[in-house]
């Protein structure tokens, strides 16, 4: 087999190669953001407790009863920390994007239309840092 047969071969592979490494990250890039979300979920977690104390401690079912209990009593106190850090966030991005505001000319508050986050957006991923 010469050069002139091989070439396309090997870019035909080359390509097969790339598109799979495309599709793959943008799969486990959603599947990774789904779980992150999953995670930050006070059910999920619920379950999630569950199921890892009920596999190591084995309770009986009695225990399990009166645990799962103290569990969803905790659920709604999670839930209102949750939605009381969520309301705080987007408080704290509102100052702050009042502040910047407030240093810019009214051509750069337009520009700065499209960076600032809408309602509904700002949610715990802002707190989180980047690696």
């Amino acid at each position: 087999m010469n050069w002139r047969q091989l070439g396309p071969i090997l870019a035909s592979l080359l390509g097969i190669g790339v598109l799979c490494a495309i599709a793959g990250g943008a799969v486990g890039y959603r599947l990774g953001r789904d779980a992150v979300r999953a995670r930050a979920n006070p059910e999920t977690w619920h379950a999630h407790a569950t199921r890892r104390f009920d596999a190591i401690v084995k309770p009986t079912p009695e225990q399990s009863r009166r645990v799962d209990a103290h569990l969803t009593a905790t659920l709604s106190e999670l839930r209102e920390i949750r939605n009381d850090t969520i309301t705080r966030t987007a408080a704290a991005v509102d100052r702050l994007v009042a502040k910047v505001e407030s240093e810019l000319t009214p051509e750069q508050r337009v520009a700065f239309e499209s960076l600032k986050p809408r309602r509904g957006e700002v949610g715990l991923e802002v707190l989180s840092e980047p690696h």
